[in-house]
């Protein structure tokens, strides 16, 4: 008999109890390694919400977080009713985004920050169907004058400057306010 007919008698024979015992231990190892594996890697992942990474000041992350979130407009509702979380999300992040940089003298950080909300989606369809509450305009002039005000009272920030900031306020009311106050 050829070593090659041993070899296939011997695989076709019944595995002993041996054996057996050996192949189930194995398949139990393997099966305990992978539960393991996957419940640390399960729980070592932070699964965060836009208002943890904001209160932990990851402004990036909270960025991240909602842009993966989904928006729904008129083409595309779900039971007929809008729904943008990621144009709601963002909204919050680049309001305290804009206060943080202010309240830490980045004021023309904090600028630039604002003039992001001119480009979120569907913000207009949002304020239609009330699931925001401000024109995208008063949202900026308010928080134009926040980083204005706060940028005044810590006399940081210099006449020239001040006038800069004013003509991006559209609201002049507002305009009239600051100006008094310099």
């Amino acid at each position: 008999m050829s070593i090659l007919q041993e070899l296939l008698a011997q695989s076709q024979k019944e595995p002993t109890a041996y054996q057996k015992k050996q192949s189930k231990m194995a398949l139990l190892i393997v099966l305990a390694i992978l539960l393991i594996g996957g419940g640390i890697a399960y729980f070592a992942v932070e699964w965060r919400t836009v208002d943890e990474s904001l209160a932990k000041y990851d402004f990036v992350e909270a960025r991240n977080i909602a842009s993966n979130l989904p928006c729904r407009g008129e083409d595309n509702k779900i039971n007929g009713r809008l729904d943008c979380p990621r144009t709601e999300q963002l909204i919050k992040v680049i309001v305290a985004e804009a206060n943080y940089m202010a309240e830490h003298s980045q004021y023309d950080k904090a600028i630039t920050v604002i003039e992001e909300l001119n480009s979120l989606e569907l913000y207009n369809k949002l304020l239609e169907n009330n699931i925001v509450n401000k024109p995208v305009v008063d949202l900026m002039d308010d928080l134009y004058s926040s980083v204005i005000f706060r940028g005044i009272l810590n006399e940081e920030l210099s006449k020239k400057q001040v006038n800069i900031y004013l003509m991006k306020i559209k609201n002049e009311s507002i305009r009239n306010q600051i100006l008094k106050s310099l």
